[in-house]
Parts: structure tokens; C-alpha cells; sequence
């Protein structure tokens, strides 16, 4: 079991006729290829994963957000750490149908 949910919402600023969602598409596959759990969500993406495994992630995503053409990039991070470990689902479960 892993031990963080890391709520990652990452805002790049876009060169002039770019649009955001490509380069939020972009973050997304990293966390894909990362090979990590997560949810997307409307405002956020929630990645499950050990803390040493996702806060290089989170840089490797900023670091992709350049080489796409963002100037600057806003990344909003919320983390819940539970050493003795935590799931996506042991928080949202119960709303799941």
C-alpha cells in the first residue's frame, strides 16, 4: 500500500493560440507513464504513490510544461501522508456507484 494521495492542479501559461488542455493532456500521460494510480478530476488530478515516487513526478511535469513553451507554470499540490498507508478509494469509495 502506498502512503500519499497528492492532489496535483497544474496551470501553465500558454503561448498565444495554445490551448491549456494540451498541455494538461501532456502532465496527464507522464502520470501514466509513471505507471502510478490517480484520478482525474474536474480541477485536479489525484495521484496514488509513495512521496519519493510522486514529488519527482510533479517536476517532471512542470519541466514538461516548459519544454512545451509555458513560460510559467502555477502548480497547486495538496498531500495527505499516511505512513502506514492510504488509498484513492478509502476516501472516495462510499460515493462510488
Amino acid at each position: 500500500m502506498t502512503n500519499s494521495l497528492v492532489s496535483v492542479q497544474i496551470i501553465p501559461t500558454v503561448p498565444e493560440g495554445e490551448h491549456v488542455y494540451d498541455f494538461v493532456d501532456a502532465a496527464i500521460a507522464l502520470i501514466e507513464e509513471a505507471g502510478l494510480k490517480y484520478e482525474v478530476n474536474a480541477l485536479d488530478t489525484t495521484v496514488e504513490g509513495d512521496l519519493h515516487d510522486v514529488l519527482p513526478l510533479i517536476e517532471k511535469m512542470n519541466n514538461k510544461m516548459v519544454a512545451l513553451g509555458a513560460p510559467k507554470i502555477i502548480s497547486q499540490i495538496k498531500i495527505l501522508h499516511v505512513p502506514t498507508g492510504i488509498e484513492i478509494e478509502t476516501l472516495t469509495g462510499k460515493y462510488r456507484q
